[in-house]
């Protein structure tokens, strides 16, 4: 409990941090009254009407995307060098939001439309194209008819409305400031400096002042417990709109003193230090920013974090901005970087970027980096390369096109989900013997384009062998001196290590069964299969004569082309 108050108090803090802005005062108040001036006139605003009324457009480009991990898995092969882009209408007060993506993978384009209209997600069709270049087991086939549009009607959808961001029209939820302002009237004096000869303020402390800092807030808490509760009451119930202010209130100050009465709140300073040092080591925090209106402010932040034998790391953050509300603009960049002595894996990760802001429009500018690395064997694992871009304007006159939802152009998801002729066909129900006896499954063995799909480990125990299933979706199947190795949604399998190719790939059934090729893993078990298409039966043979030489109707191999 007690080391939640104080990661709770740390993301207060950093959000402090992230959002202070320039002040203006006169040069003979205190570095710290500055910094207090300066939050309490900052508006928190985007560009007027931004998350009101607003069009704008977005662009994400995997510029690289590697490794052996990505290399050994055909989806994610598909992935490097896709391109979405995609352009979007808001208006808030009418609860109504479109969007039209465009996306290049794997060689081919594709295109649709997104809508949201009050509590109604609705989607146009085109995006089963792309499901199924994604995923070919995924069975899009039976859903060829379905009309131009599905939707799906959901509270979940109608809340998005009911954010601070939109009824506020606001970056943080009503409340935020008076929590900012209250977390830096608690810092201790010494760790704010002015210079009027350079014109600016300071604000820079090490792990030592972030523990004194901690301190001092959970002291003020307790002696202003009625202040704080009041302003997280007020955070709390813009964010949830059904919440009690009140409610919230008396749980917070009935929180403080329990934890007071017991001894506990506020942790010592010595507590506090030995649970920070348990997190990280905050090796600097600096925060510069310019006694000039809309002048400069810059953030550095070291830390290093882990320092056991497994794992250790290493974070820095820096920003640097100028300019107002009007006028802002400005560059960040976060770097981490990881090592797991246990797995001898480095992670390496990158974000950098810039932004601009107007009073009417917004656009920014990011590329994000990760490098996996196992050390031991010299290996990248991934390496990835995203670049993303926006820009976005307010736009007053902004007019949301909503598409008129007939019987005849849409479906509801759920009623499509549930439709069962949209379910696999079991009513010519295909039956499977081994050596002249029924196989009872789980999931009835059904056609899947021209394919006899069983659920593998019934059909691996009635022909003796075992199954082994390994995260995230490899399957084995072993008998004697024979391994089979499948993955889910490839072709590519291997046999006793040797490549091959099957037509259609496993799949799952209810997220626990795994359907794969009967015919494929009978034959490479050393079987024999024939069908019976007039009864619709499959027999299977573990020993060679049984099929040749013994009794029953004559057998049709079936086409050529089908594979059971």
């Amino acid at each position: 409990m007690k080391n939640k108050r104080i990661l709770s108090l740390l993301l207060c803090f950093a959000l402090f941090l992230g959002v202070i802005y320039p002040v203006q005062a006169a040069s003979t108040s205190t570095a710290k009254q500055l910094l207090l001036s300066g939050l309490q006139s900052y508006s928190f605003s985007p560009p007027d009407g931004l998350l009101e009324k607003a069009s704008g457009t977005a662009a994400l480009v995997l510029k690289t995307f590697g490794g052996s991990l990505v290399s050994d898995d055909e989806a994610l092969k598909k992935l490097n060098g896709s391109e979405l882009k995609f352009d979007y209408k808001l208006n808030s007060p009418e609860k109504k939001a479109a969007l039209d993506y465009n996306l290049s993978y794997n060689h081919n384009n594709y295109s649709g439309s997104l809508f949201i209209d009050d509590n109604k997600l609705i989607l146009s069709t085109e995006i089963l194209s792309l499901l199924k270049d994604i995923d070919p087991a995924l069975e899009t086939d039976r859903l060829k008819n379905i009309p131009q549009y599905v939707y799906y009607t959901g509270n979940e959808i109608g809340e998005l409305w009911n954010s601070y961001t939109y009824r506020e029209g606001q970056y943080l939820p009503p409340g935020s400031k008076d929590l900012l302002v209250f977390m830096v009237e608690a810092i201790p004096d010494k760790y704010f400096s002015v210079s009027l000869v350079n014109q600016k303020a300071t604000f820079s402390i090490d792990q030592q002042g972030l523990c004194d800092v901690v301190y001092s807030f959970m002291q003020k808490s307790v002696d202003e417990k009625e202040r704080l509760a009041s302003i997280i009451a007020e955070i709390g119930s813009s964010m949830e709109p059904e919440a009690d202010k009140e409610i919230i209130k008396s749980e917070i100050i009935a929180g403080i003193d329990a934890g007071v009465s017991n001894g506990d709140y506020p942790a010592s300073p010595e507590k506090i230090q030995q649970e920070l040092a348990n997190i990280f080591d905050l090796e600097e925090l600096t925060y510069e920013v310019s006694l000039l209106p809309a002048g400069q402010r810059k953030l550095a932040a070291a830390m290093n974090f882990g320092g056991n034998s497994e794992s250790t790391g290493r974070l820095t953050v820096n920003t640097d901005f100028t300019g107002g509300n009007e006028n802002l603009k400005g560059t960040y960049s976060v770097n981490l970087s990881v090592r797991d002595e246990w797995k001898k894996i480095d992670i390496a990760g990158q974000i950098e970027g810039q932004m601009r802001q107007t009073g009417n429009d917004a656009k920014s500018d990011d590329s994000i980096k990760v490098n996996v690395k196992d050390v031991s064997e010299n290996i990248t694992l991934i390496d990835l390369h995203l670049e993303c871009s926006s820009r976005d304007k307010a736009d007053k006159d902004v007019r949301v096109n909503i598409p008129v939802l007939t019987k005849s152009n849409s479906s509801d998801i759920d009623s499509l989900l549930n439709d069962a002729s949209c379910s696999p066909d079991y009513s010519a129900r295909i039956h499977v013997l081994v050596d002249g006896r029924p196989i009872p499954f789980d999931v009835p063995p059904y056609d899947k384009n021209g394919v006899t799909m069983a659920p593998v480990r019934n059909l691996a125990k009635a022909l003796g062998g075992e199954v082994t299933w390994t995260e995230p979706d490899q399957v084995t199947i072993c008998r004697a001196d024979t391994s089979i190795t499948m993955y889910v949604g490839r072709q590519t399998y291997t046999v006793n290590g040797v490549e091959k190719q099957c037509g259609t790939p496993p799949f799952t059934r209810d997220e626990t069964i795994t359907m794969v090729p009967l015919r494929t893993i009978a034959e490479e078990l050393g079987c024999q299969v024939k069908y019976d298409s007039a009864s619709k039966t499959i027999f299977i043979s573990r020993a060679k004569d049984l099929i040749e030489q013994g009794p029953g109707p004559a057998l049709s191999q079936g086409p050529a082309s089908t594979d059971l």
